[in-house]
This record gives structure tokens, C-alpha cells and sequence, in this order.
């Protein structure tokens, strides 16, 4: 198959700048290549950019390979990326090709209810990470039901969300500029690519050290009120791992690798920086 331009409509974004996915195509196996390509404002490239690379691919793909009406909401279950030479980080290029194989999915009454995926990027200076993403794609009133429940969400605010696959804002501080383009949806919850974007910064905080590789599982959405709360533990040989919290409640886990390695037994608790 030729590859084809990307709407930002597909990698769910309104600004065409913040759709970093310059064109795609599906393999005769089911199979997607897609080219990606980060703006300046991104350079050095970190890690928490190529992830939303990789979530924005995974949009693609569920819309034009496994044909999830557009109209769906996206909900991310996992995702992770990592580098398999985190040394070779400081040449890190904004260019590069990722390709999504080996998906494994639920179909219901005809369509895709649940997917998994693995990613294998490639970085135009050479530098490889692989990944894996799993996600739910809900009916827009199912997605509503399950919003009305949160008890930071009162029910009036619990409307259907005019894009099916997010709603509106509650009030989430705006972030920095290095990570806007992960706002640049409708959402009415904390979003994945803000929390790894917290995540990036509590560890760069209180380590002085830099993500190189992230896995994020979540329980279920995280509201904007109250602050979610990040516990971060940091074990040996550069490796990672916390939880976020909020109402005394478990909303995600994490893991993953950093340089340079840090002390064992360190450990630090901070606020989500939203």
C-alpha cells in the first residue's frame, strides 16, 4: 500500500503541528508503518515525545487497520517504550519510523471492543526502542456511564463528549510548553502523556537522571481534582518504579529505567505536576 498523509483527526489532535505522524501504511499482514517527525521545540528528543509518537500510532492504527469508528473513545490501558542503548541518547535524532505488528484484539458485534500491539521504533541516527500498548475503545455513552461514576466528576459534568473519544476540561492547570501538543484534545481526565510527562520530571527532580524507558498500566481514569500523588521509589541499576494515587486510591502503576543509576533505597513523594 502507498503511504498516505495523517489527518490529525486520526491521531485525535485539532492543531495539524501537534499530529507529529507525517504519513503511514498498512502492510499486506495487517501490519503499519508510519513515518513520525518532532518539532524543534522537542530537541533533544525525550523520552515521554516518543511515546506520544507511539500513542498517536496507535490511533492510526486502530482506526485504519482495525477499523474502530472514529467516533469511539480511546482508552488507554498500558503502554510502555524502551530504549535498547540508553547510552547512545545524547545523538537522538526528531525523525524516524515506527512500525505496530503483532496485534491481538476482541471483536463485538462486529467491532473491535480491545486491542494489543507491539511497537518496534527506529530513529533516523540509528537508536532503536520497542514498546508495547494495550487499550479499550468504548461507545461514546458507554465511555459517559463509566465518567459518572468518578467521584471527583459530579454527574451534571458527565455529558457526552462532543469528539466521542475524550469530553470536556475540569480544570487542569495548563502545562508548559514542552508538553501542550498532550492537551491538544478534548479530555475530562488527566491525560497518559501527562502523566508521563510527570513522571519524566519527578525523576529528573529528584535524581537528576533521565527516562529511558517507561512502562504505565492504569487502573482506571485520573481526575484533575484532587493533585494525583506520585510516590516514586527508585531501586538499583538505574531502574524505577511508584504508583499514582488519588482518594486514597490506587489509579496507576509504573516502572522503568534511567541514567545515570541512582542510589538503592532512595525515595521520594511529590505531587503530579499537571
Amino acid at each position: 500500500m502507498i503511504a498516505s498523509p495523517v489527518d490529525p483527526a486520526l491521531t485525535h489532535k485539532r492543531a495539524e503541528s501537534n499530529s507529529w505522524l507525517t504519513s503511514y501504511r498498512v502492510t499486506d499482514e495487517d501490519e503499519m508503518e508510519a513515518s513520525f517527525s518532532l518539532p524543534s521545540s522537542t530537541a533533544p528528543p525525550q523520552l515521554p515525545a516518543l511515546m506520544e509518537v507511539w500513542r498517536q500510532a496507535g490511533l492510526v492504527f486502530a482506526h485504519r487497520v482495525l477499523h474502530v469508528p472514529m467516533d469511539h473513545v480511546f482508552a488507554l490501558a498500558s503502554i510502555s517504550l524502551q530504549m535498547r542503548d540508553p547510552g547512545s541518547w545524547h545523538r537522538v535524532s526528531r525523525q524516524g519510523v515506527l512500525h505496530v505488528s503483532d496485534c491481538v484484539f476482541s471483536v463485538t458485534r462486529s467491532v473491535v471492543r480491545a486491542a494489543k500491539a507491539s511497537a518496534r521504533m527506529r530513529l533516523d541516527s540509528g537508536e532503536v526502542l520497542e514498546g508495547r500498548l494495550s487499550a479499550r475503545f468504548l461507545p461514546v455513552g458507554t465511555y459517559a456511564r463509566l465518567r459518572s461514576a468518578s467521584p471527583a466528576l459530579p454527574r451534571e459534568d458527565a455529558a457526552l463528549p462532543t469528539s466521542g473519544y475524550s469530553g470536556s476540561t475540569t480544570g487542569a492547570t495548563a502545562p508548559g510548553p514542552m508538553v501542550q501538543p498532550f492537551f491538544d484534545h478534548e479530555h475530562d481526565h488527566v491525560t497518559a502523556m501527562t502523566v508521563v510527562s510527570a513522571i519524566e520530571r519527578t525523576v529528573a527532580d529528584t535524581s537528576k537522571a533521565a527516562l529511558r524507558g517507561l512502562k504505565l498500566d492504569f487502573e482506571t481514569y485520573i481526575d484533575a481534582y484532587p493533585v494525583p500523588e506520585i510516590p516514586l521509589t527508585t531501586v538499583t541499576n538505574g531502574q524505577f518504579k511508584g504508583t499514582v494515587l488519588q482518594h486514597g486510591r490506587l489509579k496507576a502503576s509504573f516502572s522503568g529505567s534511567m541514567v545515570p543509576a541512582l542510589l538503592p533505597g532512595v525515595q521520594a513523594f511529590v505531587r503530579c505536576p499537571l
